[in-house]
């Protein structure tokens, strides 16, 4: 469903991960060991998505920790959409829901 939207299976997860869980904030290796992706892949994206200001990310010593930008012009409209395909897909989404 998402695959012919959005062709990065690693954004497809970050995005994923990122919306279902709004209030959460994760750092990049954590990121990558849910999304089960490289780092180096994970870090690519997430500055892509910061750059659109669809996340935010707070540094906190050495950490960057990120997390979606509640705040931004189409968060409602992308949160609608990954609650669609999470539900459609979730045996491929399951274990990114925290619980």
């Amino acid at each position: 469903m998402f695959e012919g939207i959005i062709i990065s299976k690693t954004m497809r997860y970050l995005l994923v991960l990122l919306y279902i869980n709004p209030g959460k904030e994760y750092y990049l290796r954590e990121i990558a060991r849910r999304i089960k992706q490289q780092p180096n892949l994970v870090r690519n994206n997430l500055r892509r998505l910061e750059r659109t200001g669809m996340i935010k990310s707070r540094r906190s010593g050495i950490s960057i920790y990120y997390s979606v930008n509640p705040n931004h012009a189409i968060y409602p409209h992308i949160k609608s959409i990954v609650e669609i395909v999470y539900v459609a897909d979730r045996r491929l989404y399951a274990n990114l829901k925290d619980k």
